[in-house]
């Protein structure tokens, strides 16, 4: 472990379902008006279930001596060309250490990595840090409006990771 940084960060797939269950378990109990779902929920997936949702995009699971204190997934929205960060927590303890920040820029290295110029994500209105978290990291509210899950209070927020294309500009002094 590289003792500069104090945790490491895992992506993880379907055959680590037990460990992404039992994070994303702790995360609804710990912080259940932060997600679109509830522990009652995901407490009755079977096994295959969240095989299932440990496919399609990156999925994160955060560790710091030997135990699992964070997670952050990114699927594809509403289509191939529509990334979302989502599900991210950390534990309490690491509340404040940069761990959330690691998580972000992960899921902003994957966009990256698969060709994405933009990642999007849903935000409960009035969850102060995490709009704080994701303010620090280029994410504004969306000025598409994107439909809101059946009954909540989300906010949709978008992070475009290339410059828009703009003219060619001569600089002064360029021949």
């Amino acid at each position: 472990m590289d003792l500069g940084r104090r945790w490491e960060l895992d992506r993880v797939g379907p055959d680590d379902w037990r460990r992404w269950s039992s994070v994303r378990l702790a995360a609804l109990a710990d912080a259940p008006e932060a997600f679109s779902s509830s522990l009652e929920v995901e407490e009755a997936f079977d096994e295959a279930r969240w095989r299932q949702r440990l496919t399609g995009g990156p999925r994160v699971v955060a560790r710091v001596l030997g135990g699992d204190v964070g997670l952050v997934g990114a699927h594809l929205g509403d289509g191939p060309d529509r990334p979302q960060l989502y599900g991210l927590w950390v534990h309490p303890v690491w509340r404040g250490t940069g761990l959330a920040d690691a998580l972000v820029v992960e899921v902003l290295t994957w966009a990256r990595e698969t060709g994405h110029d933009h990642v999007g994500l849903w935000v409960m209105d009035g969850n102060d840090g995490a709009r704080r978290l994701y303010d620090r990291h280029g994410f504004r509210r969306d000025r598409e409006p994107a439909t809101p899950p059946p009954g909540s209070c989300e906010v949709f927020l978008r992070r475009d990771l290339v410059a828009p294309r703009t003219a060619d500009r001569t600089v002064a002094g360029d021949g």
